[in-house]
This record gives C-alpha cells, sequence and structure tokens, in this order.
C-alpha cells in the first residue's frame, strides 16, 4: 500500500499529488493532477518491495510480460485473489494459534481446525488453477475459457477463505483495526468489479456452447 498526497481543494473531485521525485508514476509524469474518482490510483514504477511486505507473499507479483500474453485480467486478478485469501490464512493460523477459548488454543478445537484445513484445501486448489492459466499462456497461449475459469473459482475461493477467517477472528473480525474486514471488502470488490462473475459464467457458457458446436473438446 501506497500513501501520497491529496489536495482537497475540491471536494467533489480532489486531485491526487504523487510526486516530487522518484519512483515515478505510471504515466510518466512526476506530479500527477488528473481528477480522480474513489477507484482510481497511482503506480509507481521501479518501486522495489520486499517480499515480506507483498500482500500474501511473492504470489501478489506477476510477470508483466506473462501477464500481456494471458490476457487482460486473466492472471493479474486471481493472482490478487489468492494473495488476499493466503494473507486471510496467514492471519487467521497466526491467531488460532494464540488465541485461548475454553482453556486451550483456538486451534485445538475441532471445529477451528476443520475450518482451516478447508481453508487451505481451497487455496491449495485456486493456486494451481492460477499457475495453470499463466503456464498455458505461457506454453500454449491464452485459452479464455481457461482464464474465465480462474477468475470466478479464484473470486469464490478468495471470498470464501477471507470471511472464514473473519469467522475465527469473532467479534475482533469484523473491527477497523483488523485488517481481515478490509480482505474481506476487498474480495467482495473483485467478485463484482469488470462484469462480476455471472458474466465470467456466461462468457464462459458461451465458450462452452460455440466449442460444442464447432466439435472442439470442452477441456
Amino acid at each position: 500500500m501506497f500513501f501520497c498526497k491529496v489536495e482537497t481543494k475540491n471536494r467533489r473531485r480532489p486531485f491526487p499529488r504523487c510526486g516530487g521525485s522518484r519512483p515515478q508514476t505510471a504515466a510518466g509524469s512526476k506530479d500527477c493532477r488528473s481528477p480522480a474518482s474513489a477507484a482510481s490510483n497511482a503506480t509507481p514504477n521501479d518501486a522495489k518491495v520486499a517480499v515480506e511486505n507483498l500482500l500474501g507473499g511473492r504470489e501478489a507479483w506477476i510477470d508483466p510480460e506473462i501477464a500481456r500474453h494471458a490476457g487482460s485480467g486473466a492472471i493479474d486478478v486471481p493472482a490478487h485473489l489468492a494473495a488476499l485469501a493466503r494473507a486471510s490464512l496467514d492471519a487467521a493460523v497466526r491467531y488460532a494459534n494464540e488465541r485461548r477459548q475454553g482453556g486451550q488454543l483456538l486451534l485445538k478445537h475441532q471445529a477451528i481446525a476443520h475450518d482451516l484445513a478447508d481453508m487451505y484445501i481451497t487455496l491449495l486448489a485456486a493456486r494451481t488453477l492460477m499457475w495453470r492459466v499463466a503456464w498455458t499462456a505461457d506454453h500454449l497461449g491464452s485459452d479464455p475459457a481457461l482464464n474465465h475459469a480462474a477468475r470466478v473459482f479464484c473470486g469464490d475461493a478468495a471470498h470464501r477463505i477471507c470471511t472464514g477467517a473473519m469467522d475465527i477472528f469473532g467479534g475482533y473480525g469484523v473491527v477497523r483495526d483488523m485488517p481481515v474486514q478490509k480482505w474481506v471488502r476487498d474480495s467482495l470488490s473483485i467478485l463484482h468489479g469488470e462484469g462480476g462473475h455471472k458474466i465470467q459464467r456466461l462468457l464462459l457458457g458461451r465458450l462452452m456452447e460455440n466449442r460444442f458446436q464447432q466439435g472442439l473438446p470442452l477441456t
């Protein structure tokens, strides 16, 4: 997460000022003063971030060259979703090993252990599908049906893991000081953004119909 100064003279349309010296913004200007909506952002170029400071670890970083071959959003969106899921699971496991309830650690309770195990299995499945999209784009070329499937599955998995982690935190999970509540909202925003998962499923269904009519294999 990056912080930059923001001019708020015009309260309806704030003007972000991301600048000064290096790193430059993605737009190439030292001072980005264009009007911004609540969803806008500025991406610094050549910014180095330690792996331990990346949300979800190295998973959150995707080689731009691979992303270009796979298509817009084919890899970066599932990767961000996997990062959210991994960060939530790590936080839940850490909390379950520190918090005591009923005289023992939360992790010692079978219900909590089962929930964490299911979250871990779901994360592995989503991560595997994400890397299959990357491998396919790199070796065989982009597969639109696989891209849509990864987007939907990783989105559902991330939301399920994030909400599961928030449940393990209990009442603390909804407190704004806890990052897990932010990850839940992030997973929801991706579920409904850029067409949403209903649109992704609709596009995937049309691709399957076209492949069947052309006599092509579905997978």
